[in-house]
């Protein structure tokens, strides 16, 4: 039997369970609570307790990496952070894409060469992990729980 396309709220609730299905490994990666952002208004990230950085999170059947990069560093753009976006693919694991400099230059501001997908790292969640602990020293936060 072929698949069914999900319905409008279908797709909700799978990005939805995807939300917090992420925050629960990054929660767990890093020591930090994150949370999923209950009340999401054109324009916010994902995901709550990312100090620095705009989270999107995409949780779907079919890629669309170069659309969901461009919503993602948008995002980080208007809000002064850094972009990073999780996805997850049926059937696969959890990636995150981060623009590259950020591992090379940690705190500089939001660029507009973010929106271009070339210029980003497309990585396990557990790498960005390291990325993210390294921003956090460089910018002397600490969002530990």
């Amino acid at each position: 039997m072929a698949d069914q396309p999900l319905s409008k709220r279908g797709c909700r609730a799978k990005g939805q369970d995807g939300e917090r299905e992420i925050a629960r490994l990054l929660a767990d990666l890093l020591g930090v609570k994150v949370k999923r952002r209950v009340r999401q208004h054109q324009g916010d990230s994902d995901l709550e307790g990312l100090d620095g950085w705009s989270p999107e999170v995409k949780r779907a059947a079919r890629p669309r990496i170069a659309e969901w990069w461009r919503q993602a560093a948008s995002q980080a753009i208007t809000a002064g952070n850094l972009p990073v976006l999780f996805y997850r693919l049926d059937g696969g694991k959890w990636r995150a894409m981060w623009p590259i400099f950020a591992a090379m230059t940690p705190g500089e501001p939001c660029v507009l060469a973010w929106l271009d997908p070339n210029l980003a790292a497309d990585s396990s969640v557990e790498a960005w992990a390291s990325v993210y602990r390294e921003s956090l020293k460089s910018n002397g936060n600490s969002n530990e729980t």
